[in-house]
């Protein structure tokens, strides 16, 4: 028996035969004494699905399970993740997908967590193998360290958030508690679909963070993955802005915060036009635009630059 907090590890895989006994080794490897594993297979046609079983056999009896969507189709990793937590009743979530690794320390802040805290939050290890060009990039502008590493709590982590920063998915750990007040991932997004239920976190709970220095997962880039930067992606990050101020006047949370999201999607609207400008790529400006007036963010259409740089698209493009 343990005093530990139990903890379920949601681990979506579609067509990662190859590297997920990588990736459940290393949750073993952790010796954390309450954990379930939740292998979710969403719809793969190689061999994951055959590996997921024998690595259950082989865990620890009752501790590994595999999940499969009813229709045996592909879903999407949120589904896929939203289908582990809803089949566990462990205290704490986290999440690790089947081609990344956690390291020995990954649940050191478990050990002695106050009821007070709501999750925590740490830094993953960039691994780049084979040639991935945004992995690179990443490494280039001097660490190895993916996640927010400032030491910040609070309205100042929420900040980060607002701002784009985030943590890998590797490295957040939270309270089954948290989730059922922001709600999981949202199925229908399939950019930034993490940094929409971060924003919901930073508004509603208390995280923490952990060994920001000394990473507890790693984050394999090897070109396969489903992440690369495209300018258009800021639109899809755009209305992850614009659901959350959304999403915080429903469920009621204080002006200051929604105003706080408001001006974050202006801000970032008016980047994504600078971008789209630059990349010359003018569809991504009149989404902006349509996205803006349909959320009614009118003040975004009162900014003198707004207006200069959709004039100056319309030069060039």
């Amino acid at each position: 028996m343990t005093d530990s907090p139990t903890v379920a590890v949601i681990v979506p895989a579609f067509n990662r035969a190859a590297l997920l006994p990588r990736a459940i080794a290393s949750i073993w490897a952790t010796g954390y004494p309450a954990l379930e594993v939740l292998i979710v297979d969403d719809g793969s046609n190689d061999d994951t699905g055959a590996v997921a079983n024998t690595l259950a056999v082989s865990a620890p009896p009752g501790r590994c399970r595999v999940l499969r969507h009813p229709d045996g189709a592909n879903h999407g990793v949120s589904a896929t993740r939203n289908l582990g937590i809803r089949a566990t009743r462990s205290e704490w979530i986290a999440f690790l997908d089947a081609d990344d690794a956690y390291l020995p320390n990954r649940f050191e802040c478990l050990r002695n967590t106050q009821p007070q805290i709501d999750g925590y939050f740490g830094t993953a290890r960039i691994v780049v193998e084979g040639e991935d060009d945004t992995g690179r990039a990443w490494l280039a502008q001097g660490s190895d360290l993916f996640g927010i590493r400032e030491r910040v709590t609070g309205r100042a982590l929420l900040d980060q958030l607002l701002a784009g920063r985030c943590w890998a998915i590797s490295a957040i750990t939270v309270r089954r508690s948290l989730l059922d007040r922001t709600g999981l991932f949202d199925p229908e997004k399939h950019i930034a679909e993490d940094c929409d239920l971060w924003m919901r976190l930073g508004c509603v709970g208390r995280l923490e963070p952990v060994h920001l220095d000394d990473p507890i997962s790693l984050y394999y880039r090897d070109g396969a993955n489903s992440y690369h930067y495209d300018v258009a992606h800021r639109a899809a990050n755009l209305r992850v802005l614009l659901d959350t101020r959304r999403w915080a006047r429903t469920v009621g949370l204080p002006a200051t915060q929604r105003g706080l999201i408001a001006a974050a999607a202006r801000n970032y609207a008016r980047r994504t036009l600078v971008a789209a400008f630059e990349a010359r790529r003018p569809e991504v400006g009149r989404e902006v635009f349509r996205m803006m007036l349909a959320a009614r963010q009118y003040r975004f259409f009162l900014d003198p630059q707004v207006w200069r740089v959709q004039r100056a698209m319309g030069r060039i493009c």
